[in-house]
């Protein structure tokens, strides 16, 4: 609780110094009461996933209580889209920044030159997310895939509830997939099939910040991906813009995964750089400069 939060700040800052920076990512309600100092709020989902669920009271309820604990602080969203997201249902903070989560290009490397048995022994493509309908939609994936005609295979690497994966595997069924598409479950380092696969494809209706996207162009891995809210367009910039497709539109995201795997597009590495730990990690310690 709060006042557990606020003993332990103190207890910590007394046996060393006070800190600079107090970053919330999923304690918003309690660090606003414990009144924390040189608080941040660390968001990484879109603000209006929360205000679009439920009655029209609950929504409208919701938005106060949201408002009370976010107006007139410190944000910091994941990519610029969530910061629109924010603006654009009226909040009204103190500060706010765009800062996006940090990568250690040279250990992703490492990890995916690490030995892994799962790797299919001929061409496929790889999604990898949780199961979860409502964010991740692997319905469009299934049938977009389908739809493609493509005699590659197709990796699902995640898992998910017992109903989630069942549901997975009934849409496979029903568009006969079976010996094309292959659950993988979850791993603990998906980094040796991100980079072995032809391409990646990601088919959600929204997100924060797609950690997956900027993890295959850092392993020169094609990617196609619906332009859901926040987070994609920011990452596949230029010639990769041409692999954004509307949400929820199987037709051409079939289309455009049976382009992309045909004819792969050539990654410029030097617009994912802005992901790098060391630049994200400038751009956190400069942030009292911007206040």
């Amino acid at each position: 609780n709060s006042k557990e939060l606020k003993i332990l700040v103190a207890s910590l800052e007394s046996k060393n110094k006070p800190f600079d920076y107090i970053y919330s990512h999923s304690l918003g309600n309690i660090v606003k009461k414990a009144n924390l100092h040189d608080r941040y709020y660390i968001f990484h989902n879109p603000i209006s996933i929360q205000l679009n669920q439920g009655s029209f009271i609950s929504k409208f309820i919701r938005k106060i209580k949201l408002k009370h604990r976010y107006d007139n602080e410190n944000i910091v969203t994941v990519s610029d889209g969530l910061k629109d997201d924010l603006l654009e249902h009226g909040f009204k903070p103190k500060s706010i920044n765009t800062i996006y989560n940090p990568f250690d290009f040279e250990d992703i490397k490492n990890e995916a030159d690490k030995d892994d048995s799962s790797i299919p022994n001929e061409e496929y493509i790889i999604h990898v997310a949780r199961f979860h309908h409502q964010q991740k939609r692997h319905d469009i994936l299934l049938k977009a895939f389908s739809k493609s005609n493509l005699s590659c295979k197709l990796l699902l690497v995640g898992d998910g509830s017992i109903d989630e994966t069942q549901n997975i595997k009934n849409i496979i069924t029903q568009l006969d997939l079976q010996d094309k598409v292959i659950i993988i479950g979850n791993k603990s380092n998906p980094f040796p099939l991100i980079k072995d696969a032809k391409l990646l494809v990601l088919s959600s209706d929204f997100e924060g910040l797609p950690m997956v996207l900027i993890e295959s162009l850092i392993l020169d891995t094609p990617t196609v991906s619906t332009n859901c809210k926040s987070g994609p367009s920011e990452i596949m910039l230029d010639n990769l813009s041409n692999y954004l497709v509307p949400t929820g539109d199987i037709d051409i995201l079939a289309k455009k995964i049976k382009e992309a795997f045909l004819f792969p597009p050539k990654i410029n590495q030097s617009n994912i750089e802005k992901f790098h730990i060391k630049k994200i990690t400038e751009k956190y310690l400069n942030l009292k400069k911007q206040k």
